[in-house]
């Protein structure tokens, strides 16, 4: 995922155009820890000593893209909205002696005092819930087992229409084809869902066809099975074309 990221920085692209989505918190493979991984590529300290803000285990800077995890009618701000840090006021230098933190959202500036940041959180990476309603150039979606119950179907489904230009699938390819066929805890005949099943790979075909930059699929080495897993736009078709035939 690093190098991805990099690469897209490299080529012109910025936080507000790379989402990465992912199903959960927790784990080395959960949001807090992908937040962590790509802030310090998006936005890390530098020498002209960048203001920061510490609450938790959360570092906030300026520049930093975030998330509003609750409703705050108050402010106008609603859970879900995305912004940018574009102040941080330390209690020494204001009149209400209080560290205070201000973002943006769609050109409203927020103040947040200390204890409010239990409210943000960053959004290099966001929850697939969190993303429903939005869409970004380019969405990378991790694939693992870690995941566990959070792989079914309908997250796949909501993840991968969040792209408009470049969807980009990394991690386990065995992880994606369980969730693929995961329906969840809905109860279901089975001629609903086979429909179902064919319905998504139906449209992960119309995205491979459709997509402005080619579906690329990165899959890490799997040691168990002792060979590399990346798979193609042409062998992700193969795979496609297989499983709608055994839907069928």
């Amino acid at each position: 995922m690093k190098k991805i990221v990099e690469n897209a920085l490299s080529k012109g692209y910025t936080a507000n155009d790379v989402q990465v989505l992912v199903p959960m918190y927790r784990g080395e493979c959960g949001i807090d820890a992908i937040n962590e991984m790509l802030q310090a590529i998006f936005n890390p300290p530098d020498d002209s000593n960048k203001r920061e803000m510490v609450f938790g285990q959360r570092i906030f800077r300026i520049g930093d893209k975030v998330l509003q995890l609750s409703n705050q009618p108050e402010t106008g701000v609603m859970n879900g909205d995305v912004g940018e840090v574009i102040g941080i006021s330390y209690k020494n230098e204001n009149e209400e002696k209080e560290d205070r933190l201000i973002a943006c959202f769609d050109s409203k500036e927020v103040s947040y005092k200390k204890g409010d940041l239990q409210n943000l959180t960053h959004a290099y990476c966001v929850s697939v819930h969190k993303s429903q309603g939005s869409e970004y150039p380019i969405v990378i979606l991790p694939m693992t087992h870690a995941y566990h119950v959070m792989l079914q179907k309908k997250l796949i489904y909501t993840a991968i229409t969040r792209a408009k230009k470049s969807l980009i699938i990394i991690g386990e390819y065995l992880a994606l084809d369980k969730g693929v066929k995961n329906e969840g805890d809905e109860r279901q005949t089975t001629l609903k869902c086979k429909r179902n099943s064919h319905q998504l790979l139906i449209h992960l075909k119309i995205i491979l066809r459709n997509m402005e930059f080619h579906l690329n699929i990165w899959m890490r080495w799997n040691l168990k099975e002792s060979r590399p897993m990346i798979l193609w736009t042409s062998r992700i078709n193969f795979f496609l074309n297989i499983n709608i035939k055994k839907i069928k």
